[in-house]
């Protein structure tokens, strides 16, 4: 298999008391904590995208508002290159999809913070201390 280049997208939700969501991908190589998203699939645009991996992954319904940052990751002949999005919801009944085995809610100042990749730790936490009024 070649190189390929693929564009994801990823969610920042906050719960009401301010904590972001992170999920526990279901694998058995690490433990990986992130944020809910994923591809884009053809034809969809990355609000839609964002919209449909969040509700796959966890059962909510969000809105994409805002987009936080970029983001790329390097892995053996993957270059994935991704967005941000903060997004609103009004539902924070979650069910998790077989992609992850837990989820969790953290604040920026809380020890669960630091399980979330490094990449999007720093971007988020960025965000969160520059721009949330």
């Amino acid at each position: 298999m070649g190189r390929r280049i693929t564009f994801s997208i990823k969610a920042l939700i906050q719960d009401p008391d301010g904590r972001v969501l992170i999920l526990r991908r279901n694998t058995d190589r690490n433990t990986v904590w992130e944020l809910p998203g994923g591809h884009i699939e053809f034809g969809e645009t990355a609000e839609q995208a964002v919209t449909r991996e969040v509700f796959e992954e966890t059962g909510m319904k969000i809105i994409p508002e805002v987009i936080v940052d970029t983001w790329n990751a390097f892995l053996d002949n993957w270059h994935i290159t991704g967005i941000i999005y903060k997004c609103s919801t009004k539902d924070f009944d979650i069910k998790l999809s077989d992609e992850h085995v837990e989820f969790r809610w953290a604040g920026i100042n809380e020890p669960d913070f630091d399980l979330l990749i490094g990449e999007f730790r720093e971007k988020v936490k960025k965000w969160l201390e520059c721009c949330e009024q």
